[in-house]
């Protein structure tokens, strides 16, 4: 028996509303478009940024796609240094020009600064009217030195060999009396100048006056005087003129 007899094609009711029948397109142009299907490796269409590790060293212009190779690049040590442009160079050697620099100027000034107290400090213990002329004290001569002098000088005369002032004070200095003691006290010995400059005025006064004059000690003095300071000038001049 056939199937087709068995079932019947009878459609029972559907209870469907019908508001309007079907109408053909009323637009016979037209685009379609269409959702491209995803890769099925599971690659999208935009690109993918890759993880860039950079070495942590100043300077260091190394960068890794892994982290393991940064951490073996670290423990290596092997940096590879930026290399810098002339400008550059000659920038960090002006820094270090103006660092010495600086450093020394500060030296100097530390020092200059030191000095300077120390200066002023020896200023502050300097007396006022240190460089006044003080006028000089007269020290008059004992009649013993006066005797010995004027015996020495005339000896000279009487035998013709003149005392050399410098062996005249040498000689004041050993002097002694019978019993060991000194003749002249160090507050009488002499100096050659002063011995000279009495000379000189003995030499002046007439002979019959010579043997018992009594010499004026102020004018003994302000020879000596004259006598050191015209040493003083000879001694400023040939240190100059050398």
């Amino acid at each position: 028996m056939q199937r087709s007899k068995l079932l019947k094609n009878e459609q029972l009711d559907t209870g469907l509303k019908i508001l309007s029948n079907f109408v053909g397109a009323q637009q016979i142009d037209g685009n379609i478009t269409k959702k491209s299907k995803e890769n099925t490796t599971g690659n999208t269409a935009e690109p993918i940024e890759q993880s860039v590790f950079y070495c942590t060293e100043l300077g260091c212009t190394m960068q890794f796609s892994t982290y393991q190779g940064l951490q073996d690049h670290i423990d290596l040590g092997r940096h590879s240094d930026e290399k810098m442009s002339t400008y550059d160079h000659i920038r960090h050697r002006w820094v270090a020009t103006c660092q010495a620099n600086l450093f020394s100027s500060r030296e100097i000034l530390r020092r200059t600064t030191q000095e300077t107290e120390q200066h002023h400090s020896l200023e502050n213990d300097i007396q006022y009217g240190w460089a006044l002329k003080k006028e000089k004290k007269f020290v008059r001569f004992s009649c013993k030195v006066k005797e010995f002098l004027q015996k020495t000088y005339q000896d000279g005369e009487v035998s013709g060999r003149k005392a050399n002032p410098s062996d005249v004070s040498q000689h004041m200095k050993s002097l002694r009396k019978d019993n060991g003691e000194r003749l002249f006290s160090p507050n009488e010995w002499l100096q050659p100048s002063q011995i000279s400059s009495y000379f000189a005025r003995l030499s002046i006064m007439p002979r019959d006056q010579s043997n018992n004059a009594d010499i004026i000690d102020e004018d003994l003095q302000s020879i000596v005087q004259a006598i050191e300071e015209e040493e003083i000038r000879n001694l400023v001049t040939a240190s100059v003129s050398e």
